[in-house]
């Protein structure tokens, strides 16, 4: 593919920036601001890296406020962001624009391929599954009966999707996530476990993103929700019947257990743990490997095991740091 080349005014209006520069003046791609050349794009979070900016030989610098230096700038409010969207322009995420399917694929007779969509090498499609235009299929997919893909989704390779299970548009899951798998349900029977069927489904809502190697199980009965627009790291466990707030963010090596309601807008660090049948409200944020063993009532920043509002956390470990010293000169004076 041809390497895409913008122009400053139109990166400034993807940006919504103030240029100062030619707006004609084109880039072709991105860089730090150690490494950008000046065909690339780069950002300064804050005057603070006003020394290496004035370094910088980059074409064009995203800037939190217009600094003292040669190069062409765009002012935005939030450097990091303006980035992103900058690298959106540059690398757009993959989509179907002609009708592809290999010759390797293995395609149920009566699944529906809207045109068009590019299925990859070692596909294998069941019987009854639907697949939106646009939808990128890659290599060793399984994709069993029944599933129904909306349109711009992305399986980027080996990805199961178990049967059944509804994506919304434009959903992307990385190699090696699992969708749909039966739950963890059985009962005890005179020391054996009894298996519980999970006659549900998996319902992934429009932009919902899951990171490699992560799992949603399907539910007992009903459906495991994850609400548009969240994104899952890698390697994430949620449990069959849970539901996943819209806009939420969750972090790697993170476990949901089952029958969790997870609020819209939350935040989970990583590893954070949360035990089955708790709720947790709305814009909460649970800082790296806390474990949640209550449901939490208010709104809040949480960390720790035990669960403690963060502050009060970060007071707590301080204090284990203070005896740990207090411990160390009490010994050195019964030495002495």
């Amino acid at each position: 593919m041809a390497s895409l080349r913008f122009s400053l005014a139109t990166i400034a209006n993807r940006v919504g920036g103030e240029l100062r520069g030619e707006e004609s003046a084109e880039v072709s791609g991105l860089g730090t601001l150690d490494t950008a050349g000046p065909n690339q794009v780069t950002f300064a979070r804050s005057n603070e890296f006003a020394d290496s900016a004035k370094a910088s030989k980059a074409g064009a610098i995203l800037v939190s406020e217009f600094m003292d230096i040669e190069r062409p700038q765009i002012r935005v409010s939030d450097p990091d962001l303006a980035f992103a969207k900058t690298a959106q322009l540059f690398h757009p995420r993959p989509r179907a624009t002609t009708h592809e399917v290999h010759a390797s694929a293995i395609i149920d007779e009566s699944a529906n391929l809207e045109s068009p969509v590019r299925i990859g090498a070692g596909v294998v499609i069941g019987a009854g599954v639907k697949i939106g235009a646009g939808s990128v299929v890659g290599p060793g997919c399984v994709i069993e009966d029944g599933v129904v893909l909306g349109q711009n989704c992305v399986l980027v390779a080996n990805v199961t999707l178990c049967h059944d299970i509804q994506l919304g548009d434009r959903v992307i899951l990385h190699p090696g996530s699992v969708i749909g798998a039966d739950g963890f349900g059985f009962a005890p029977d005179n020391g054996t476990w009894a298996f519980i069927p999970q006659i549900g489904t998996v319902q992934l809502q429009d932009d919902v993103e899951i990171g490699a190697n992560s799992t949603v199980d399907r539910a007992t009965m009903g459906a495991t929700t994850v609400e548009r627009g969240t994104k899952i790291d890698n390697m994430v466990h949620v449990g069959h019947n849970s539901t996943i707030g819209e806009h939420s963010i969750i972090a790697g090596f993170s476990a949901i257990a089952g029958s969790v309601k997870v609020g819209h807008h939350c935040m989970f660090a990583g590893h954070v743990a949360v035990a089955s049948h708790l709720s947790i409200p709305p814009e909460t944020q649970l800082g790296g490997a806390s474990v949640v063993l209550r449901t939490i009532r208010k709104s809040g920043r949480y960390m720790g095991h035990p669960l403690q509002p963060l502050q009060d956390s970060i007071r707590w470990m301080r204090r284990v740091i203070d005896i740990e010293d207090l411990d160390s000169r009490v010994k050195g004076l019964e030495r002495e």
